[in-house]
């Protein structure tokens, strides 16, 4: 049994599972858990002492949430610590045993692991909270361009009275101590102060704040980053002090952090007898991160790896950081609006919603800011009007792993595109995409983790049928002789505007039949009649000359992925079957410029100016699916990973509509059957 006496550990959410080993372990005792070193710790602390029961402290972990823990972000991370608290130099602790006695556990391959991670989050620019944006290579100079030139120092400060201080073996002394030494080792540099975000926020004091001749910054950025713009760095217990050894930074310490005294620092703070063998960065990391810190999904509440929090941090942060400032949405519907309120949603983020286009693109131009559109509803001429304007343009779009149902019926969406270049079914001009996919195919060594995990999603999408739509699928008999070479070819609506837009001088289904049936002329062919068309709603009916002379069987009213499995080549103008078929290893021939051709991966009819050839299907799915779209899990209200969309898929979970929205549903299905 756990006991906690913390109303604020039993409010994180999923904290059961961050203890899941402990509750293994202890199934037939009792453990006590406490919070580091708050009130109700010293009550659980002497509970467990008096009982002679072991005691568990919890911590935020060093990767812990997207936005700030007082803002009531879950924490992605803890530290699990039965000895002690990791920031606490009084005592022992956990995380100073495993340095300490790193030969004991860190293994090659645990090395190695180590080693990418840490490199990983460097290159994600990740840090304990996520939300502030990146600065630029030379943001320093430019920012304040009387640096330019000069040594540049930094030094570190906490928040007023912060245990992580106190039980670090400092105080308010070795702060002022700091800033002197800094001042006298470094004559002529130029001084800055990083403020603690909670400082920043207004929530808590600082130490550092009024120092003379010392720029404050205040700005909320991400460490990382920023640690990078300086030539050395003061710390007194900071997170930042490590982050800046995971950058190779030297870095003076006031202060005994759990990564003093274990020669990485110049330790000028009390020196603990404890400790006192040479470390380096990965060994402590590893200790740190692998060790020290458990990972549980805020998504699933599943314990997962920190690898997986690395993917769930960074998509997180990636669209956070996209979204910050106002963002004026023109002429969405309402259905629509709590789908961009979701997936445009930041820390830093206003939206304003304007259906008139004119009126709205006057607003943004006024505000200085971007226009958000619906892509399939934004016209040429609107387009024209934003470039004139110089109004930035937000294109979004359904993603490609969307929902259990169509977006024709009002189905929610678990992932949506917004694309400031152009949008990925225009070939027209670029897009973000073709942007991805080009650095993907013309640099894939630098893309290594990510070609790893698209490999992993990809398997699973396959291995658990994941569609656009996920619609239900029985697999489909078709009458083909076993000998036959059979060919799937996958008709669409004429004025759909993927169709419009990236078809080339192909206009009619009944022309792409043709030229399949000339292309293959021994071969099985099935015609898949969309079924829009079929109902005679839309536009894209293939005369029945045509059907006859070109193909051998013509379905009606079946997903395409029933029939994946039992067909050997896709034809398509510009369908996302073909994706599809490409993404379980069926060739694909393509007669327009949908989206995932031109990379070397599909036989083509058309020239790709803008593509890269060489581009891997891997590169292809980690491009598609992982950064260009965004995820919004609809349970928990965050941003997520597409493996977590496809994790409630596979289950089928889908969002319930709105009561409104499903009346609304009702009453056009009724129009429709009347018409």
């Amino acid at each position: 049994m756990i006991r906690v006496f913390s109303a604020g550990i039993r409010r994180i959410p999923h904290w059961e599972a961050f203890l899941e080993k402990e509750q293994t372990q202890f199934a037939d005792s009792e453990v006590v858990v406490g919070w580091g070193h708050k009130p109700t710790a010293a009550k659980a602390r002497s509970y467990a002492k008096a009982k002679n029961l072991p005691y568990v402290a919890l911590e935020d972990g060093f990767l812990r949430s997207l936005d700030l823990g007082v803002n009531g972000a879950a924490p992605v991370s803890l530290t699990i610590d039965p000895v002690g608290v990791y920031y606490d130099a009084t005592g022992p602790s956990q995380i100073e045993t495993d340095i300490r006695e790193a030969q004991t556990w860190l293994t090659p391959e645990v090395r190695d692991r180590a080693r990418r991670c840490l490199d990983r989050i460097v290159a994600c620019d990740l840090s304990k909270y996520n939300a502030a944006p990146s600065v630029a290579r030379g943001w320093l100079e430019a920012t304040y361009p009387t640096c330019r030139g000069k040594e540049k120092i930094l030094l570190i400060d906490q928040t007023r009275g912060d245990a992580s201080v106190t039980l670090g073996l400092a105080d308010e002394s070795s702060f002022r101590r700091m800033a002197a030494d800094a001042r006298a080792e470094h004559p002529g540099a130029a001084f800055f102060v990083k403020t603690h975000p909670d400082v920043a926020a207004g929530k808590k004091a600082g130490y550092l704040t009024t120092i003379e001749e010392m720029t404050v910054i205040s700005d909320p950025v991400a460490p990382l980053s920023f640690l990078s713009e300086f030539d050395a760095v003061y710390a007194v217990t900071s997170q930042m002090g490590f982050e800046a050894l995971m950058l190779a930074k030297p870095v003076t310490l006031y202060g005994t952090p759990f990564y003093a005294g274990w020669g990485l620092t110049q330790d000028r703070g009390t020196a603990v007898p404890r400790r006192g063998v040479a470390r380096d960065v990965v060994t402590v990391f590893a200790a740190a991160y692998f060790k020290n810190a458990r990972y549980v999904n805020p998504v699933t509440g599943e314990c997962f790896e920190l690898e997986d929090a690395i993917d769930l941090l960074s998509d997180a942060r990636r669209a956070n950081v996209a979204h910050r400032g106002t963002i004026v949405c023109a002429g969405i519907r309402r259905w629509k609006k709590p789908h961009f309120k979701a997936f445009l949603s930041g820390t830093a983020t206003t939206l304003q919603f304007i259906w008139n286009f004119d009126e709205a693109l006057a607003t943004a131009k006024s505000l200085n800011t971007r226009l958000a559109v619906w892509a399939a509803k934004c016209t040429d001429e609107d387009i024209a009007k934003a470039c004139k304007a110089g109004v930035p343009l937000l294109r979004v779009e359904d993603g490609f792993i969307r929902s259990i149902g169509l977006g024709s019926d009002y189905e929610t969406p678990y992932s949506l595109v917004t694309d400031s270049e152009g949008i990925y079914y225009d070939p027209a001009g670029p897009s973000d995409l073709e942007g991805i996919l080009n650095r993907l195919a013309g640099n894939p060594a630098d893309y290594a983790w990510e070609l790893a995990r698209a490999r992993r999603l990809r398997r699973f999408i396959v291995t658990r049928g994941i569609t656009k739509y996920n619609l239900p699928v029985k697999p489909v008999r078709l009458t083909a002789p076993a000998e036959k070479h059979v060919v799937l070819v996958i008709g669409q609506v004429d004025g759909d505007a993927s169709v419009v837009r990236g078809r080339g001088v192909m206009k009619t289904n009944a022309e792409l039949l043709a030229a399949v049936r000339e292309k293959r002329p021994t071969s099985y062919v099935v015609y898949l009649e969309h079924p829009d068309v079929a109902d005679g709603n839309r536009p894209g009916q293939v005369d029945a000359e045509t059907l006859t002379r070109c193909a051998d069987e013509v379905l009606t009213g079946v997903p395409a992925a029933a029939l994946l499995a039992s067909v050997d080549e896709v034809h398509v103008l510009t369908s996302l079957t073909g994706f599809e078929a490409l993404l379980r290893g069926i060739p694909v021939v393509t007669y327009g410029r949908p989206f995932y051709a031109g990379w070397g991966l599909t036989e083509d009819a058309l020239a790709f100016s803008r593509r890269r050839p060489g581009l891997s299907i891997e590169g292809l799915t980690a491009g598609t699916l992982i950064l260009y779209p965004t995820y919004w899990d609809w349970t928990t209200n965050q941003f997520c990973r597409p493996e977590d969309v496809c994790g409630r898929l596979s289950e089928g979970i889908q969002p319930k509509l709105p009561l409104w929205v499903r009346f609304v549903r009702q009453i056009r299905n009724l129009r429709r059957t009347l018409a």
